[in-house]
């Protein structure tokens, strides 16, 4: 990869730029702002050297998983399964302008482009479902620490692939959903506008605590709103039993 990053920057022009990564970026575990290369005024990112090293990185990511994708369409031929894969949901430093964990993740926002459609024209073109995590990710008090915003990104990542026509499928984040606010925000996801919708939702991590009593009743209660919709209350079930033509007039 450094081999590829030299020639890169010869042909730049700039054959210094290719001899090693940043200096003055953070060490994994280290806060963004703990070095000069993330900061949001007079980082380095904002640097043509930046900008060259971070499109770069970016491309070499994009690049690398267009040809997994075209390997993985030419195992699967002619079959008829929907391929599929994770983007990760960076929502960590998203209020910061450098959007430094988006852009270590290949995420790069370039001249203020969308930093995920490259990635979402990648899936278009392979005919790849982008599976977005993260659906049930609120905002809460660890979130402005970090100047976090998944509301936004989410916002982001459906923006490009309805751009360039992926489609769109989601999960979410959470060990186990216990908050109605988090239930809300996914019901909120799975049934937003169509053009923005999600082909379909895995409710992953099924273990022990999902059958909980703290847990099982609210995924249930979940499940019947996104469904059915809103169920009648003992009152109307009553009514339906006494005047049985009145079931036709019950929302399926």
């Amino acid at each position: 990869m450094l081999e590829q990053l030299r020639r890169h920057a010869a042909e730049a022009g700039e054959p210094l730029w290719g001899l090693s990564g940043p200096h003055d970026a953070p060490r994994y575990g280290d806060s963004p702002d703990a070095c000069g290369f993330f900061n949001d005024h007079g980082g380095s990112w904002q640097s043509a050297y930046g900008d060259f090293f971070l499109s770069w990185y970016a491309g070499q990511l994009v690049g690398h998983g267009d040809r997994v994708l075209a390997v993985a369409n030419g195992a699967l031929g002619d079959t008829p399964v929907e391929a599929s894969a994770k983007v990760p949901f960076m929502h960590w430093w998203h209020g910061a302008r450098s959007r430094p964990a988006e852009a270590v993740a290949g995420f790069y926002k370039s001249g203020g482009k969308n930093g995920y459609s490259p990635v979402a024209k990648m899936f278009a073109r392979r005919g790849c479902t982008v599976i977005v995590p993260g659906m049930d990710v609120c905002m809460n008090k660890q979130h402005r620490i970090t100047g976090s915003s998944p509301d936004q990104l989410l916002v982001q990542i459906k923006n490009a692939c309805r751009r360039h026509g992926a489609r769109i499928a989601g999960e979410n984040a959470s060990l186990v959903v216990t908050h109605t606010s988090s239930f809300s925000r996914i019901r909120s996801n799975v049934l937003t506008a169509e053009r923005m919708r999600p082909g379909h939702f895995t409710y992953q991590r099924m273990g022990e605590a999902f059958f909980s009593p703290e847990h099982w009743p609210a995924f249930v209660e979940f499940v019947r709103g996104v469904v059915c919709g809103e169920w009648p209350d003992e009152d109307e079930d009553r009514d339906v039993a006494d005047n049985p033509n009145a079931m036709e007039a019950q929302p399926v």
